[in-house]
């Protein structure tokens, strides 16, 4: 039972950070001219799997018997806290570049979460890793977008 709630809060911090990664893409794509329509694509594109990521994380919630949205534990708040810093310090850097550090940002907590000790299901796992692995690609596609523009 414990555990179940632990995992629970972890998801609900995912869940926070995917959710600020919506808000992110959608800043750039509101920051972007409206001639970058191929970013804006992308951004969209990027916001619409979070949104699909949220959904499987609710549903993993709800099978730990934990309550969605209980609110973001200390680590789920640092992680906000340091996206909102960042964007103070970033407004005059390029979209792609601000992206990549924030996908960065949340493969990190993803790997974060997976360390986590605790009995973590199969299920959990494979599911976490997936979306792990779909941030990953977003990171090494931006990245990509990112150095033809230099």
């Amino acid at each position: 039972m414990q555990h179940s709630k632990k995992w629970a809060k972890i998801l609900n911090d995912l869940v926070v950070i995917n959710d600020d990664r919506i808000k992110e893409y959608n800043k750039a794509i509101n920051s972007l001219e409206q001639s970058d329509e191929e970013l804006k694509n992308l951004f969209t594109q990027k916001a619409f799997k979070s949104r699909n990521h949220i959904t499987t994380l609710q549903a993993m919630i709800k099978t730990f018997g934990g309550k969605i949205g209980s609110g973001a534990s200390t680590r789920g708040k640092v992680f906000r806290t340091w996206m909102d810093v960042k964007s103070l310090f970033t407004v005059n850097e390029n979209s792609l570049d601000y992206c990549e550090v924030g996908v960065n940002d949340v493969v990190y907590a993803y790997r974060t979460a997976l360390s986590i000790d605790g009995e973590m299901t199969s299920d959990l796992c494979n599911k976490l890793l997936s979306q792990m692995s779909s941030f990953k690609q977003d990171q090494s596609e931006i990245k990509a977008l990112r150095q033809l523009q230099k």
